[in-house]
């Protein structure tokens, strides 16, 4: 593959994962809205913004499987059709139920796409710029997150959520998937695989050939990464204004802490991907997030310093999780990248799910929200451990392009 069929997957490959960052924080940016709407009382709420984590968990195993089977690019177009098509149609929900179906379904194709965008570009670029690319996608999320604050914050009437859906819906699907048809390049064709032998199939992806240690490690990685990430997201602004700091100014550390993350991913991908400072990198970003959670847990209440915390956590956090998902395409074959990187997806949603499940408990006992945060510390650091655990073991010179072996 040359040098501009590269660029041009990582891309479209970025594009797409702009459209997922989108629809993934639709429904916190309208979930204000959406309540007095909808009367939705709190647990309903909690459902609403549960579910689509529910339906990522599906969608990323199932669509892992099937791009393995019929090919990356068509469930690619497939999954964003799929959950374009469902955010569109959030704005005809009629009733709770309908709402909250429509979100799993959403769910379902955004959980769909994730794993095979980044199959794409870990195949479709050459060797010493993967890491970099997978960086660079993973800048995608925020920056489309910051794009659908952006437009809810010009549409804050409660009667114009719906525009919100609507840009959600029909971009992706009529804009981005024409797009991606016409141009992105199809780098892996499938191999059919009889029915009979598709459990074995997937048991020897994800295990077989040595690569069970490799596959629990990397899962542990996901789910503890996405764990501690998603408990951040959540509970930083109530950490900042416990510490003092007005709810305006913790706004605006929570924006600067999700733009952090942009330039922090890049530059994870960019000096994980050379080989002398692969190893450092990859510490030295664990150990600065770790820093940097701290720096949040007991910061004085003092706005300049808040930034700069918030900003170190968003970048060194965002570049650690880039590490992790740099690493995953590496312990798969050719045949079998999907697959396996559906179910690091799934298990990492495993994760973001248990977050708030774990925090709600403990503020119910009474956790003060640093206490909390520094609680989350061991759980990051053990994400930590497991990347360096797989980045000794799996090959850099060239993703492997052997097959599973026959079931």
């Amino acid at each position: 593959m040359n040098r501009k069929s590269e660029y041009l997957t990582a891309a479209l490959c970025c594009l797409a994962m702009i459209c997922e960052g989108f629809d993934l924080q639709a429904p916190g940016v309208t979930l204000a809205s959406l309540r007095e709407v909808f009367a939705l009382s709190p647990q309903i709420q909690g459902v609403f913004l549960s579910i689509g984590t529910l339906g990522m968990m599906i969608g990323a195993i199932a669509g892992g499987h099937f791009a393995d089977r019929v090919g990356r690019k068509q469930v690619l177009l497939g999954a964003i059709l799929l959950y374009g098509i469902f955010t569109f149609l959030t704005i005809f929900a009629g009733s709770t139920f309908w709402l909250l179906a429509i979100r799993l379904l959403t769910g379902i194709g955004l959980g769909a796409a994730l794993p095979t965008i980044i199959s794409v570009a870990a195949e479709g670029v050459a060797e010493r710029r993967r890491d970099l690319t997978v960086g660079i996608l993973l800048a995608g999320p925020p920056i489309g997150a910051a794009l659908v604050s952006l437009l809810a914050a010009v549409n804050a009437q409660t009667s114009q959520w719906k525009q919100v859906y609507v840009v959600g819906g029909l971009v992706p699907a009529l804009i981005v998937v024409p797009i991606l048809w016409l141009l992105l390049p199809d780098t892996f064709r499938s191999r059919p695989v009889p029915t009979r032998d598709v459990r074995t199939d997937v048991g020897a992806t994800l295990f077989g050939s040595g690569r069970a240690g490799q596959t629990v490690a990397i899962w542990i990685a996901f789910f503890a990464m996405l764990l501690v990430l998603f408990v951040i997201v959540g509970w930083l602004p109530s950490l900042l204004i416990s510490r003092g700091i007005s709810r305006s100014d913790a706004s605006l550390v929570q924006m600067l802490f999700n733009l952090g993350a942009i330039p922090g991913t890049v530059l994870a991908g960019y000096c994980f991907g050379r080989a002398t400072t692969r190893t450092a990198t990859l510490v030295a970003f664990f150990l600065l997030s770790i820093v940097a959670l701290l720096m949040l847990s007991y910061s004085p209440p003092d706005i300049g310093y808040v930034i700069a915390a918030g900003v170190l956590a968003g970048m060194a956090i965002a570049g650690a999780q880039a590490i992790i998902y740099a690493l995953a395409p590496r312990i798969y074959p050719t045949a079998g990248r999907a697959t396996g990187m559906g179910f690091c997806v799934a298990v990492g949603r495993i994760g973001s799910a248990t977050g708030p499940l774990l925090v709600g408990w403990m503020v119910a006992a009474q956790f003060l929200p640093a206490t909390v945060i520094v609680a989350l510390i061991p759980v990051f650091a053990l994400a930590g451990l497991m990347a360096l655990i797989v980045s000794r073991l799996v090959p850099f010179d060239a993703i492997s392009e052997s097959r599973p072996p026959p079931a």
